[in-house]
């Protein structure tokens, strides 16, 4: 009972320390200088026990619910640290190139900038034109070894030819001599003839394929100096320039140096085409060409053989003398003429060496005298110069001898051997 009345006393000692306690923190707060603690209330003072009991029950009842609601709530997540700024990659334009080179240009950067754009295209276009007519030559060879040669005959086989390649040319150039030289018979001989017309069409089928070599080998050989003068003449620019406003510093001069250099650059890259694809057209020219006096040599012979055979020779440059007594008998069956040709072009008459052609034609003119149509034999092997034969048969021409044989000696003797 006594403690009751005690609890009853102290009550109104607790409201009042509170109430001092609430007055002295307003006061605190809008006071500027701020007040220790101990000057409003004494350390000296006890706190009362019983207050501290009584309020405790009612603290401790709420701390529990402070704690449970402190556990149920979710882990607050970690703060992330600041992030670092990156700094911002800026692209810088190129003030220099191509397009500032003829921008900032005179007339002579860009004229020699412009030379070197024609001496590049012209040098592609006959480097490309001339590797494709290289290859049709190629082309027109494979067709002319699997068809041309088993034609009925050589005019046939000419007109049968796709019109414009260079075996065609050099074919009807061979046709053709056939058609021009009786009206020149007696004047030159068939072989020399031929031989040069052949030879003429072998020339300009040449010729033919070296267009555009030139072009090629001067552009490759001059492109380089046109960039380098246009190099120097864009230094000096930059320099003077450079000089003018007084700036010396590396960013204004290297810029316009570097854009100078440019023009030889370019040169270059005009130059080595252009050498390259001269060198690469030159060796295939070679075997073209080759291709090409094959088949010229092989016309050349079938054209003498036949000249010899389907030709007949009207034209009798010697006369010839026919019996006139009535009992000299006639000659109906005259003798052979056995001529031989050895692959040096020696000339042999019944196994006799003959000096000269001269001496050939006198033998021929004497025998075309005393017989009136003696048959003429010429004997070789494949290796026998076919001009000595066209000679033969030019000399019997001209002496009235029509009836002409060949013989092919496959074991390469002859009649001086």
């Amino acid at each position: 009972m006594s403690n009751k009345h005690n609890l009853f006393r102290l009550e109104p000692m607790f409201l009042l320390c509170s109430g001092l306690t609430v007055a002295h923190a307003q006061s605190s707060a809008s006071s500027p200088t701020p007040v220790p603690a101990s000057a409003a209330a004494p350390a000296s003072t006890p706190a009362p026990a019983p207050a501290t009991s009584a309020t405790g029950t009612g603290a401790s009842a709420m701390a529990p619910a402070a704690n449970s609601g402190a556990q149920g709530a979710p882990p607050a997540p970690p703060v992330a640290p600041p992030a670092t700024r990156q700094p911002q990659l800026t692209s810088v334009a190129n003030p220099y190139g191509l397009g500032a080179l003829w921008a900032h240009g005179d007339f002579v950067a860009r004229g020699t900038l412009l030379i070197l754009v024609i001496m590049s295209m012209s040098s592609w276009y006959v480097l490309i034109t001339k590797a494709f007519a290289q290859s049709r030559l190629f082309r027109d060879g494979k067709a002319i070894d699997a068809g041309f040669w088993n034609a009925g005959s050589v005019r046939l086989a000419t007109e049968t030819m796709k019109k414009g390649t260079a075996f065609h040319y050099v074919a009807q150039t061979g046709v053709d001599s056939l058609d021009k030289h009786p009206g020149l018979l007696g004047k030159i001989d068939l072989h020399s003839f031929a031989t040069s017309s052949i030879e003429d069409g072998v020339a300009g089928v040449q010729s033919r394929l070296q267009d555009g070599l030139a072009l090629l080998g001067t552009v490759g050989s001059t492109a380089p100096f046109v960039g380098l003068f246009g190099t120097v003449w864009g230094i000096y620019h930059a320099l003077t320039a450079i000089g003018i406003a007084g700036q010396a510093s590396i960013d204004k001069v290297a810029g316009p140096v570097g854009e100078a250099l440019i023009m030889t650059a370019i040169g270059l890259a005009v130059a080595v085409p252009a050498v390259l694809g001269y060198n690469f057209l030159v060796r295939r020219n070679k075997r073209s060409m080759d291709l090409v006096r094959k088949f010229a040599k092989k016309m050349l012979f079938v054209l003498l053989i036949i000249f010899l055979i389907t030709i007949p020779v009207v034209t009798h440059t010697v006369p010839v003398h026919l019996p006139h007594e009535k009992n000299q008998p006639l000659q109906t069956k005259p003798e052979n003429i056995n001529i031989s040709v050895d692959r040096k072009g020696a000339i042999y008459w019944n196994q006799q060496l003959l000096p000269d052609v001269a001496t050939l034609r006198a033998d021929m003119i004497k025998i075309a005298r005393e017989n009136p149509q003696p048959a003429v034999v010429i004997r070789g092997d494949e290796n026998a110069q076919y001009k000595s034969v066209g000679r033969i048969l030019f000399i019997c021409q001209q002496v009235g001898i029509t009836k002409v044989n060949f013989v092919t000696d496959p074991t390469g003797t002859n009649a001086g051997s």
